[in-house]
């Protein structure tokens, strides 16, 4: 075996020397031959390919997509091939250069028989396929970066372009597009070796493979774009492309393919196709007018990851053809009616859903999400995606799951561009509001089924909602009010769905108070009489809606509610006592009991579950002496955390049993910071809790970041605990100090500790979180315990207003002031 290994790599480097040979002599015919001999010979003997192929084209049986996609393949390893190969190739594609130029293949175009011209296509689409599967192979990248290969496939690409000019025979030109989509897709290949475009936009099935730890990425050739519009301009399409109209579409979809590629690349070539002239030939494909194609399908992918580009790469001052406002303007603008005819032309309804459907894709870029959206609500996003329920209702008037389909669509991208902002959904009520939303949705011909009622509760908590998981929040308490006004016209079966769901958003004391301060108790009554006048829910929806009007105003009430309710007990035009009469009468009833040990909640409190509730202390905290204590009480009550199953418990839950809850299937690498004293050296305290809702306290040390974990004793979610935690100062040198850790006024762990010098200027004070832009982060906090990172998430519930800015420690007693010591404060 060694030696049929030896005399193989001697007879490669004798025919490589006899092409050099042959070259220097200027006999391009026998160079040719002996290159394409080294070529086959190199690339087929390898030792895990078979048996050589009798020529050099090598069948691969893949789709050009499918050559840019397809996952690496350890037998096109240059370790495995001959040193002199990427060399070889560079050659071989000067001579099929200079093949291309040559008088010999422009008197054979106009052949009807596979002539000269079409041999020399498909050696090119070859060569650029041997290309594409080397460079899909990361072990292979830094030889092809020190290469020209990728200026080489560029300019035939570019020839290869030149040639469509020309008449030709259809067998000509079916070689000369393989060629060209066999080039472009090498391109592909070689500008994305970590498959970043195929990640984003292909099926999880072709994104879980790939190159991932592909090193540096080539730069983009210049001529790359202008290759990319010329070809995708309509008006320079020949008239002889007729013939292989299938190969050209097939060929707009590898450029596509490309260009997202390209845009989802390194930034310096995501920059540079972003501020080129790239993206209006983009928005050419986006016809309104037309049904929806695969290959308008695809440049949708591409016009948001050109968005992206354009929003992340590409500086506000910089002077660029296309902004993101007209990208954005153009992309919305499809969803509008077109008026320039006799009669408007509405937008097609699969183009209109493939639009809405990447709305959520669209408003989610790498960095500055909310500016970009910002920017859409500027542009009236929110007023012409709720206009299309009206716009294009009368074409799907008789076809109840295309109207199922158009009004998720439109709820779906409404609570992405509104989610985590509380002025994008005040803007929206004040624009738009919800109870246009809920008549337009109402007008399409059928009542609002399951699967968009669906999507509205995901509306109301921002997320995907699941069913007594007790984990979700309430956000958007307007979609929480239309979903309740929608009760009286919905069918039997979606009501009591749907009124089980309202009743189990009302878990936790969060979601009452945001019930309550949004006034759904006026709302529920409302929805109570108004069923009176089409003879009444059904028991079991009756029955609930009390529940939640009982949750309600047992947590708060007004004045104003409290008689609107009482109002609402009033008989009946016809004599008769509405149907809920007696129910609501019991739930009066308790809500005047005395405040149970569940119901008790203080007077005023700081709502601290947003990243940007932040309590900051002066920045200048120091204390005497190095000997000084430091002890930090509060009342803290913590949220479920979020997770992806219904919680369990190891006891069974009841008024007198203290409850340990288990939580299934939770993230890891989360925790909520309690408070957090830093100085400038690292030195500190620090003390949160981990998604387990164990209390974690830390110290931080210039040689040590020491924990103490109450794992044994951890704190039951919405319920009022006591947390005091006290740090005693060593007394003498070479001393430990003392911790030690009170909940609910029981010690919990007194333990001798190293504490850092109290006597140092602390800087960095914050209760609730560390600002994420303070620059200030304990990256060795991470080892110390494995149940959290500093991402300084802050989840801690509350009842009364939230903090959404950075509060100083002056704002905070003025605020106490203001409303607890104020003689007139009343609950």
């Amino acid at each position: 075996m060694a030696d049929k290994q030896k005399r193989r790599s001697q007879d490669l480097r004798s025919l490589w020397r006899s092409f050099k040979a042959a070259r220097l002599r200027k006999e391009s015919a026998t160079a040719h031959d002996r290159l394409c001999s080294y070529l086959r010979r190199a690339l087929s003997e390898a030792p895990t390919t078979p048996s050589p192929p009798p020529t050099l084209r090598n069948k691969f049986n893949l789709v050009p997509s499918c050559i840019a996609f397809a996952p690496p393949d350890k037998a096109w390893r240059l370790e495995k091939r001959p040193k002199e190969l990427v060399d070889a190739l560079e050659e071989h594609a000067e001579l099929l250069l200079q093949q291309l130029g040559s008088e010999v293949v422009a008197a054979n175009l106009t052949g009807e028989q596979d002539s000269v011209a079409g041999q020399l296509l498909a050696n090119c689409a070859d060569f650029a396929t041997i290309t594409a599967r080397l460079a899909a192979w990361p072990a292979n990248y830094e030889a092809l970066a020190q290469s020209h290969l990728t200026g080489k496939v560029m300019k035939l690409a570019h020839n290869l372009w030149a040639m469509v000019k020309e008449k030709m025979s259809k067998v000509v030109i079916r070689h000369l597009f393989q060629a060209l989509i066999h080039s472009v897709a090498c391109l592909h290949s070689m500008l994305d070796p970590q498959r970043a475009w195929k990640e984003c936009f292909l099926p999880a099935s072709l994104a879980s493979t790939g190159g991932k730890e592909g090193p540096s990425v080539l730069p983009a050739p210049a001529e790359l774009v202008p290759l990319f519009v010329s070809v995708l301009t309509q008006s320079q399409v020949p008239l002889h492309f007729n013939l292989c109209l299938q190969l050209y579409s097939d060929l707009r979809n590898e450029l596509l393919h490309m260009i997202g590629a390209l845009l989802s690349s390194v930034e310096s070539n995501a920059r540079r196709g972003a501020s080129s002239n790239v993206c209006l030939p983009l928005l050419t494909f986006l016809d309104p007018r037309e049904n929806i194609s695969p290959l308008q399908t695809l440049a949708v992918s591409t016009v948001i990851k050109a968005t992206h580009a354009l929003h992340c790469h590409v500086p506000d001052d910089q002077q660029v053809e296309v902004d993101v406002n007209l990208m954005l303007s153009g992309f919305l603008n499809i969803l509008t009616p077109r008026y320039g005819e006799e009669v408007p032309t509405q937008p097609c309804y699969e183009m209109a859903i493939t639009i809405l459907d990447s709305i959520p894709l669209l408003v989610a870029p790498p960095t500055g999400a909310g500016r970009l959206r910002q920017q859409m609500v500027d542009l009236g996003c929110l007023i012409k995606i709720t206009e299309l329920l009206n716009t294009i209702r009368d074409s799907i008037r008789e076809d109840g799951d295309r109207q199922c389909v158009l009004a998720c669509s439109v709820l779906k991208s409404l609570t992405a561009i509104v989610e985590g902002s509380q002025a994008l959904r005040e803007g929206y009520e004040s624009t738009v509001t919800y109870h246009r939303l809920r008549q337009l949705v109402t007008d399409l011909g059928t009542p609002p089924s399951t699967p968009a009622l669906s999507q509205a509760i995901n509306m109301v908590v921002e997320g995907e909602y699941e069913y007594q998981s007790h984990s979700h929040s309430i956000y958007n308490t307007w979609a929480l009010a239309m979903l309740l006004r929608w009760l009286p016209s919905l069918p039997d079966n979606e009501r009591a769905w749907l009124a089980e769901r309202l009743y189990d958003l009302t878990f936790g004391a969060h979601n009452r108070q945001r019930c309550c301060g949004a006034g759904l108790i006026t709302v529920v009554t409302e929805v109570l009489c108004a069923s009176q006048k089409e003879g009444g829910f059904s028991e079991e929806v009756e029955v609930l809606l009390v529940h939640i009007l009982e949750v309600l105003g047992s947590h708060s009430i007004q004045t104003a509610e409290l008689k609107h309710i009482i109002g609402a007990l009033r008989p009946l035009p016809h004599g008769q006592l509405p149907t809920y009469y007696f129910s609501v009468q019991k739930a009066l009833s308790v809500m005047s009991h005395d405040i149970t040990h569940e119901r008790m909640v203080p007077l005023c409190y700081f709502d601290l579950r947003s990243k940007t509730a932040i309590i900051s202390l002066p920045p200048h905290l120091h204390f005497p002496s190095s000997t000084s204590s430091l002890s930090f009480h509060t009342w803290v009550c913590l949220d479920y955390p979020r997770t992806t199953g219904r919680l369990t418990y190891s006891t069974p839950v009841s008024r007198s049993t203290r409850i340990t809850p288990t939580f299934p299937s939770l993230p890891r690498k989360r925790r909520r910071i309690l408070f957090s004293f830093y100085s400038e050296s690292g030195n500190g305290f620090e003390t949160f809790f981990t998604n387990s809702l164990v209390l974690v306290v830390a110290i931080a040390t210039k040689r040590e970041f020491t924990t103490l974990c109450l794992s044994d004793c951890p704190l039951t979610p919405l319920v009022w605990h006591s947390v005091g935690v006290v740090f005693h100062g060593a007394k003498r040198p070479w001393q430990k100090g003392e911790l030690k850790v009170f909940v609910d006024g029981q010690l919990k762990r007194s333990v001798a500790m190293k504490c850092p010098n109290l006597s140092d200027t602390y800087r960095h004070c914050h209760i609730g979180s560390v600002p994420p832009n303070s620059g200030f982060t304990r990256n060795d906090s991470t080892v110390s315990y494995p149940d959290h990172t500093p991402d300084h998430t802050s989840l801690f519930p509350g009842a009364k207003p939230a903090l959404d800015s950075i509060l100083s420690l002056e704002e905070v007693l003025q605020h106490i002031r203001s409303h607890v010591l104020s003689p007139t404060f009343k609950m």
